[in-house]
């Protein structure tokens, strides 16, 4: 936004905020939701959470489940999600042999995926690309270790002892796979980094922060319209720029037409048939002439407009009626 010209000093960033739950709601969700799905007490979990698509590479995400399982690591992995790949992924999970270990849940309530994560202990997300992922900030919020991608705004959330950064790379996979490892082995240092994801969430995503920061981000934004007004559009303005942007349309619609042409146009007997190249360059004399205080003028000319539209309607063999 500042490269476009945009005042810094008037551009603010406000996240997302998420609601936490106290730690003995926590401990009897946890408790509750491992019961129901068969998980022992004292087995990780891995989570992922998202659409299953391109976006979030499910084939990534199989790929490292397969290493960690490979090295002799002992998980439960939750997959939360449906998507146009989630019949790849159920196909790796299976070439891969992980169903014994790995389970789909499809779309679930979002309650349903709060109850989840409170049953969890890591959260895995190898996107490709993100802004900042709400089911990223829940999981810190329920004290869930994120090991996801370096990717997007995760950098300015994730602090080095509340969760794992990976950025893209050829040394990517081996970066997930001993990371989890370290975590699946080291259930201290899991525990405390899930401790400083819950402070984190508190200290800085918390719901009622987000309130009041938008709170007073408004109420900055009316002081700064009252003490440093900025030149505002009058209607006048407005409508003129409207009439060029609607006016430049019209144009790129007509102009399109006589560049994609590829075959001569029709015009009198006794003139010689318009080429494609000499239609091109007509477009392209009109495309440039329009940005011209001239041109702008004609083509506000109802009459130049009608004598254009008939000669273009003659150029492509159409009746002007």
């Amino acid at each position: 936004m500042q490269g476009r010209g945009a005042d810094g000093d008037r551009i603010k960033v406000m996240y997302t905020g998420v609601r936490s739950m106290q730690v003995t709601q926590l401990t009897e969700v946890r408790g509750r939701v491992r019961a129901e799905l068969g998980v022992a007490t004292d087995m990780p979990i891995i989570v992922f959470a998202g659409r299953i698509c391109e976006q979030k590479r499910p084939a990534v995400l199989a790929e490292i489940l397969k290493e960690v399982r490979a090295c002799g690591m002992v998980f439960r992995g939750l997959i939360i999600g449906d998507g146009e790949l989630r019949g790849q992924l159920e196909e790796l999970i299976d070439q891969y042999q992980l169903a014994d270990q790995v389970q789909m849940l499809g779309s679930v309530s979002h309650q349903r995926w709060l109850d989840i994560l409170a049953a969890s202990d890591i959260f895995l997300m190898p996107s490709q690309y993100e802004g900042i992922s709400i089911a990223f900030l829940e999981a810190l919020a329920a004290g869930v270790v994120p090991v996801v991608a370096k990717v997007g705004g995760h950098e300015e959330i994730v602090t080095k002892d509340a969760g794992v950064l990976i950025p893209h790379g050829p040394n990517e996979l081996q970066e997930y796979l001993n990371t989890l490892q370290r975590l699946l082995t080291n259930p201290a240092e899991r525990q405390q980094m899930s401790r400083q994801c819950m402070n984190l969430a508190v200290s800085k995503l918390s719901w009622e922060g987000m309130v009041d920061h938008f709170s007073s981000l408004l109420d900055e934004a009316h002081k700064l319209r009252v003490a440093q007004p900025r030149h505002p559009v009058n209607p006048n303005f407005g409508r003129e720029l409207a009439s060029m942007a609607l006016e430049s349309k019209r144009l790129g619609e007509a102009v399109d037409w006589l560049w994609n042409k590829n075959s001569h146009s029709v015009t009198d007997n006794d003139a010689l048939p318009i080429t494609t190249e000499e239609s091109q360059a007509v477009a392209r004399f009109a495309i440039l002439f329009s940005q011209t205080w001239l041109g702008r003028s004609i083509i506000h000319n109802r009459f130049l407009k009608a004598i254009g539209r008939r000669l273009m309607y003659k150029m492509s063999g159409r009746s002007a009626a």
